[in-house]
């Protein structure tokens, strides 16, 4: 199940979340490096097309998400990409990503089980881990990959491409005071 940009209201995405939430690695290395450094959101270690905004959203997302779900095989593609920070912010922000909330939940289906998924040989092993995990906890993953995207919405489960997303939101929640956007429509 997934939604077309004009079906989505805070009420939709809400409805998904409190089932768990699972990001891609491109998005999680915004949170991690967003908790870390929100300055840093936006610059090469996120692929610069990320900003703050971005990472706004994302935190409320997931503060809401009962459970986060994480995989071993994201948390490895996340941290490889945490490389481009260097030391020692790197470091710094390894540090922060070992004191995960108690509301993470982490699913670690077996690589030579992931591997049998019809959707590795396109996908590799981190998305089609991520494809079986969607399936196990019926969540709602939110990526920025368009295969990954295409795939689940093939198997039919509820997942939210970012970048149209991110249009939505931009011209669907513009701040009319200049204050922070609550893009669920309820207090933090």
């Amino acid at each position: 199940m997934s939604a077309t940009i004009p079906e989505l209201d805070a009420s939709h995405i809400a409805h998904h979340v409190r089932r768990g939430v699972l990001l891609d690695s491109n998005l999680l290395v915004v949170v991690f490096v967003g908790l870390w450094k929100p300055s840093f959101v936006g610059r090469k270690v996120t692929g610069g097309e990320y900003c703050e905004r971005d990472l706004d959203f994302l935190t409320s997302l997931l503060d809401r998400a009962r459970p986060w779900i994480l995989t071993p095989h994201l948390l490895t593609e996340a941290d490889n990409l945490l490389d481009r920070i260097g030391d020692p912010g790197r470091m710094e922000c390894r540090r922060l990503v070992a004191r995960t909330p108690p509301r993470v939940k982490e699913s670690a289906p077996l690589a030579i089980k992931v591997v049998d998924e019809t959707a590795y040989p396109r996908l590799g092993l981190a998305d089609a881990a991520i494809v079986r995990v969607a399936r196990k906890h019926s969540c709602l993953v939110l990526t920025s990959d368009a295969k990954l995207h295409d795939e689940l919405l093939r198997r039919h489960h509820t997942t939210l491409y970012y970048p149209f997303l991110r249009r939505f939101l931009r011209t669907a929640n513009q701040p009319e005071t200049g204050g922070p956007t609550d893009y669920f429509g309820r207090g933090r």
